[in-house]
């Protein structure tokens, strides 16, 4: 391949990364049911939506552990809701949202699970560190290739010259 064909890796943006297929907790589901779903996917977090559909929340194992243990601790009935123990201060992407803002939400605020929402708050999908991290191995690789593309030394015949003079 040479100079004429390198083709410059493209932008990724969330859509490109993002799970479709997303484990969604009703905000009135049992915090035991909650924990049990959560394992069972093998997932560490899921978002909570209203009826509408909309993300109000996001709950994660952790919240999960802490609930559970209180309530054993204590010896009362676990009747604590997702909604009684989520996060409701949810930070989350639209799918428009570049790989390197990705990078800085999950890194630097130390998020490990981040939804993707439209303008109207409907969750479009997530994302994780592992599809950023998959994400930016791809872009490392394409933006490498795309290099040694350009260092290739462009011989060309007079005819592929024409074209080249055409083409611009």
């Amino acid at each position: 391949m040479s100079i004429l064909n390198a083709k410059r890796p493209e932008n990724i943006k969330a859509h490109m990364l993002m799970s479709k297929k997303v484990l969604k907790i009703d905000r009135d589901t049992p915090v035991a049911s909650v924990a049990h779903a959560l394992t069972q996917h093998k997932l560490s977090s899921a978002p909570v939506l209203d009826k509408a559909g909309s993300v109000i929340g996001f709950i994660t194992l952790g919240d999960c552990l802490k609930c559970l243990v209180n309530c054993l601790f204590h010896d009362h009935a676990i009747q604590k809701t997702a909604a009684d123990v989520m996060t409701t201060n949810v930070i989350s992407a639209s799918e428009e949202t570049d790989l390197f803002e990705l990078e800085n939400l999950l890194v630097n605020r130390g998020i490990h699970d981040l939804p993707v929402i439209n303008s109207d708050g409907e969750l479009l999908g997530m994302i994780s560190r592992r599809d950023a991290v998959a994400g930016i191995e791809k872009l490392y690789r394409d933006t490498n290739k795309y290099r040694e593309e350009l260092k290739t030394p462009l011989e060309l015949t007079l005819c592929e010259r024409m074209k080249y003079i055409a083409r611009s």
